[in-house]
């Protein structure tokens, strides 16, 4: 799976979310992780496949060691939330991406220049997060 000569390089965005174990949340709001792997399949479908795998051997509790804001805690996989192809525009090509080659993006849209500035200082500000679309 994923290896032969024909495969290439995608990158996979796995979300998880935290579960107290049916307790009440102590924070607003679901806290959720979007992890994105590199992944390397014949196509965007084994790639799923492949980052649906590895957001499952996230999930648990870190064998009861897993606290957050002091409740005990566990990470559930939620899903994949997106594959996106690999293009080596700067490095070579039909090898392994390289440095300047664009791994993903993301599509925001915020309210105010503001919150922009308050994201690029670390701060909190909010955002939406807009689904990958064929028309940008």
């Amino acid at each position: 799976m994923g290896g032969d000569a024909e495969s290439r390089y995608f990158s996979v965005h796995v979300l998880l979310y935290v579960d107290y174990f049916g307790e009440p949340s102590p924070e607003d709001g679901i806290h959720v992780w979007e992890n994105i792997y590199l992944v390397r399949a014949n196509d965007c479908d084994e790639a799923a496949m492949i980052g649906e795998r590895l957001g499952r051997l996230n999930e648990g509790d870190a064998d009861g060691s897993n606290y957050r804001l002091e409740k005990k805690a566990r990470w559930i996989f939620a899903g994949v939330r997106e594959v996106i192809s690999i293009t080596n525009m700067y490095s070579q090509r039909n090898c392994a991406p390289g440095s300047g080659d664009e791994l993903t993006y993301l599509r925001y849209n915020f309210d105010s220049m503001d919150d922009i500035f308050a994201i690029l200082d670390g701060k909190v500000a909010r955002v939406a997060m807009l689904p990958w679309s064929d028309d940008d």
